[in-house]
């Protein structure tokens, strides 16, 4: 393999990014936004594209770079952005591998949902303070919750 597009959304894919670039592997670590292309030092090996693309610019990005592999390490709930990458992948002929962490072992008095959707409306029904880690681009669906501006701290 020469070339590879890691989509870093994770420490998984910022670890893979360097990972590829110290065993000469040519990178392209693509990161949603700024800071997370703050996070990736460029070098010889390792070349930082950071701003969101939709499936046309992925395409036409694949198109100008010619990748041997795609690496998907976004965030898990990042659903949209993978099904772009890998119809992306697809149109293009390019192998796409999608990276996700173990889940590890469940903690009993956690509550689990599967989605953003889910998880506001468990948080209606509940009292105190919430520390929110989504990421900006979900901020917007807990704004439904009536309380929000005192109860929500986003990190």
């Amino acid at each position: 393999m020469n070339k590879a597009v890691v989509f870093a959304g994770t420490t998984e894919g910022y670890e893979l990014c360097r990972f590829l670039s110290k065993h000469q592997v040519y990178v392209h670590g693509c990161t949603a936004t700024g800071y997370g292309g703050r996070i990736l030092e460029e070098n010889d090996f390792l070349t930082v594209h950071a701003g969101r693309m939709e499936e046309k610019e992925m395409a036409e990005f694949f198109q100008k770079e010619k990748p041997d592999l795609v690496l998907d390490a976004t965030h898990p709930y990042a659903a949209l952005v993978t099904e772009n990458i890998q119809k992306a992948c697809e149109s293009a002929g390019i192998p796409c591998w999608r990276v996700l962490r173990d889940q590890g072992e469940k903690i009993r008095s956690a509550v689990y949902v599967d989605n953003i959707d889910q998880a506001v409306e468990y948080l209606k029904g509940t009292k105190g303070n919430i520390l929110l880690t989504t990421g900006s681009k979900e901020l917007a669906a807990f704004t439904h919750l009536r309380d929000y501006k005192e109860r929500l701290f986003a990190i």
